[in-house]
């Protein structure tokens, strides 16, 4: 077997391994272990009428400019869970770093146990714009950093999104691309339901859904939660249609972010590799 040939098999092990999803040391989180995942209630029920697609799509928009506006930078531990290729992954932990300007990523698996201490890095305009990465154990070792393009097929191996639509900003970008379609507003019901809870946290949930399947449109059911203290959206949650009549709507994917820091003065060292912090070869 040729030099090449080994290096790419390992290469593609590694990002097996990697996810490829950001990670951070367990030394800098104040998250949990893998299993403490957020626990949720749906809400006591109570509705707001009148409420339209358009007032969803109005307040995603708020949101995003908010973010970028009153959000410098955050910390966060995010529990995520997708369905790719029709089978629906296990839950992965990670704990993450986010700075809107430049846009900037650095982010540490917590788990599952197969990929923890893996770490990543992505910052625009920096290494060439490409995604910094490392595995634990021997293949760390062995090839230290990789670089990888952030939207190719080694990064994007079992992810629906790239590491360049994570954070919450992107979470509210994404809900308004859904949106803003005509043939998935048609026949939209929307509501608002009070009294949710993430982690023990007080929130507000945001359901759209189509009573009818709309064949065309990209989701079924649609959450979203806002905390009500941040007044920030901390849960999303996605589902297609069910494969039976009578059958349940399928996840497709959900992303919680939890012990959210807001605006800590992060600097270029946060999202450097050689932070002695972090552990890139």
């Amino acid at each position: 077997m040729s030099k090449a040939v080994s290096r790419t098999l390992l290469v593609a092990s590694a990002c097996v391994l990697l996810g490829v999803s950001p990670n951070i040391s367990s030394a800098q989180s104040t998250a949990g272990s893998p299993n403490d995942l957020p626990q949720f209630a749906t809400g006591d029920n109570k509705t707001d009428a009148n409420v339209t697609v358009s007032d969803v799509l109005q307040w995603a928009r708020q949101e995003v400019e908010g973010l970028q506006k009153n959000v410098t930078d955050y910390s966060s531990t995010l529990v995520s869970r997708e369905r790719v290729d029709g089978k629906l992954g296990q839950y992965e932990t990670v704990f993450v770093k986010i700075r809107h300007q430049p846009f900037s990523v650095y982010a540490y698996i917590l788990g599952p146990d197969s990929r923890k201490g893996n770490e990543a890095i992505f910052v625009e305009g920096k290494n060439d714009n490409q995604l910094l990465v490392h595995t634990t154990g021997v293949l760390g070792k062995l090839f230290g950093t990789l670089t990888l393009d952030p939207v190719g097929s080694m990064a994007m191996k079992d992810r629906r999104h790239p590491i360049t639509e994570l954070g919450m900003r992107d979470m509210c970008r994404g809900l308004i691309h859904l949106l803003e379609s005509d043939r998935c507003q048609a026949d939209c019901k929307v509501r608002i339901l009070r009294g949710a809870k993430i982690n023990q946290r007080p929130c507000t949930c945001i359901e759209i859904w189509h009573p009818v399947r709309r064949e065309g449109c990209p989701f079924c059911r649609v959450r979203i939660f806002i905390d009500d203290k941040l007044k920030l959206p901390t849960r999303y949650e996605r589902y297609d249609w069910p494969e039976t009549p009578d059958g349940n709507p399928e996840l497709v994917e959900e992303y919680t972010y939890v012990d959210i820091r807001l605006n800590n003065g992060f600097n270029d060292a946060e999202f450097d590799p050689r932070n002695p912090n972090y552990a890139f070869p």
